[in-house]
């Protein structure tokens, strides 16, 4: 749900998140192949100057419901680079059930949660290519005979689209980016070479995160992939498997080095957690994970000294819930709770203890709630707290496109290198690089106008909109008065090297 709601206020995008939760669900599958491990994913992406779509491979007999996770779905088009956009289904287990992930843009923006496949007819309409919705030709359409429904972790329907086994008919508007959706996702075996390029950059997913009770250091990580990452004592990696315990959930996790000890990981219903290595000593965890912040409104609350005023945050949770805190001189009050709801695209509801039920409204253009408060902890108070996009929680921000220029001179013959990034989050920040020191510009917010082309909206330079230079997007900016002076720069995309995908994979292990 959060994802669809970055996208709504992106104006051209989904969202991940979101991408509500923007966040969903996840399972691992056990069955993959052995080239599905990350140390496998190690082929560059292959470049083309053409549009490339993944073939369709022929079913043979494999039933129609065995064959979706046995491979991949898959889209991509070229860009410069080949955009790949893709859903990968994961076989049933025992505790998470069915896992689903979708990777757009690159494993940019990023969606998964659980899934069922029900035999009901789904009618589609899509194009077949993306030269097909560049040339504005009619869409294909036709019934698919499955319907697969999209879930985030708690099981909240997120969208559907059709499936016939061949192909998968991405027409949702909840689960997916600009350029992704409204087209024929096709089927990539594991055993293509086809499967690798889309494959690649699938990050694990954290279904439990654990952090040991005496020393933070040691923390463990289980991943929908199959996969978990263990720091308790030391790196270790492997596979695992999980069953119900009564109100616990037991993981068996075996590392791939069989000189390391197989462990037996108890994690309890309220997050508190026992890691046990067979023949070594217990170490007590306790979960990071609980309820995050979906969207928060900031701005400044009543005097709590002469002059001095607290900082108020309203956050709306994905688990339904708000709550009102107070930062006075860095001791957190909780001073209104209550529940929230959007009501449309750029309106949201909250229900609070002491505020009551409060709509927001657009103030320059900005989701702003206005709260009055009667006999709150802090005395009766008005504020004003508007939409904070700059540190969205409830998934990972991500940089989606960076775009890189020279800047003005500091120093005789030096120049300053200017970097504007793009986020999932629909933030965007410029920034300088003087003599290694990274100097913040400017920063606003951004969206994608169509395939080729963006649109930032920044504090001090405005609104601007990039245009092709030499078929590639830039954005010539300029920025009055900072610290490095005035600044106007051509800022061109910065797009994925040949084998940026490993060392994506190297990073992330």
């Amino acid at each position: 749900m959060m994802k669809k709601l970055s996208a709504m206020l992106l104006a051209a995008c989904m969202i991940m998140a979101v991408l509500a939760g923007c966040t969903g669900t996840k399972t691992p599958e056990s069955t993959a192949p052995a080239d599905t491990t990350a140390e496998t994913q190690t082929e560059a992406q292959n470049e083309s100057e053409t549009e490339t779509e993944a073939p369709t491979e022929p079913a043979a007999d494999m039933d129609p419901l065995t064959k979706l996770t046995n491979g991949v779905y898959g889209y991509t088009y070229n860009v410069g680079f080949d955009n790949t956009n893709f859903f990968h289904f994961y076989e049933e287990q025992p505790v998470f059930g069915k896992i689903w992930y979708a990777g757009f843009v690159v494993n940019q923006i990023v969606f998964y949660g659980t899934y069922d496949v029900k035999e009901e007819p789904f009618d589609w309409e899509c194009w077949d290519g993306r030269a097909a919705e560049e040339n504005e030709e009619e869409k294909k359409s036709g019934t698919a005979p499955y319907t697969i429904y999209f879930y985030d972790m708690d099981g909240n329907e997120l969208d559907k689209c059709g499936f016939d086994g061949d192909n998968l008919y991405e027409t949702m508007e909840t689960v997916g980016f600009q350029g992704s959706v409204n087209q024929i996702y096709k089927y990539i075996s594991f055993d293509s070479q086809d499967y690798t390029d889309f494959y690649a950059g699938e990050a694990g997913q954290k279904l439990v995160d654990l952090v040991g009770d005496e020393d933070k250091t040691s923390t463990l990580q289980i991943l929908h992939t199959g996969r978990y990452d263990d720091l308790v004592a030391y790196e270790i990696e492997g596979s695992w498997v999980a069953a119900e315990e009564g109100d616990a959930i037991v993981y068996t996790l075996t590392p791939d080095d069989g000189t390391e000890s197989v462990v037996k990981l108890t994690v309890n219903s309220d997050g508190t957690a026992v890691y046990a290595p067979e023949g070594g000593d217990e170490v007590t965890m306790h979960s990071l994970t609980g309820p995050k912040a979906v969207w928060n409104f900031k701005g400044d609350g009543p005097e709590v000294s002469e002059g001095v005023k607290c900082a108020l945050t309203l956050a709306l949770m994905d688990d339904g819930s708000a709550q009102l805190d107070a930062d006075a001189f860095g001791n957190i009050l909780t001073i209104d709770q209550g529940s929230w709801e959007q009501v449309n695209d750029y309106t949201f509801k909250v229900k609070m203890d002491l505020a009551g039920e409060v709509e927001s409204e657009l103030v320059d253009s900005t989701p702003t709630f206005n709260l009055s408060l009667t006999g709150s902890q802090l005395g009766d108070f008005e504020a004003s707290l508007p939409i904070d996009l700059s540190e969205m929680a409830g998934g990972e921000v991500t940089e989606v496109w960076s775009f890189a220029g020279e800047g003005p001179e500091v120093s005789e013959g030096t120049k300053a290198n200017i970097v504007l990034t793009i986020y999932s989050d629909n933030s965007a920040k410029v920034t300088a690089d003087a003599f290694g020191q990274m100097i913040d510009l400017d920063q606003g917010t951004w969206e994608q106008v169509n395939d080729y082309t963006f649109k930032v909206n920044l504090e001090n330079a405005g609104e601007v909109e990039s245009e092709l230079i030499e078929s590639t997007p830039s954005f010539n900016i300029t920025i009055p008065g900072t610290q490095i002076g005035d600044v106007e720069a051509v800022l061109a995309i910065v797009l994925p090297e040949e084998g940026a995908e490993e060392g994506a994979e190297e990073a992330a292990e």
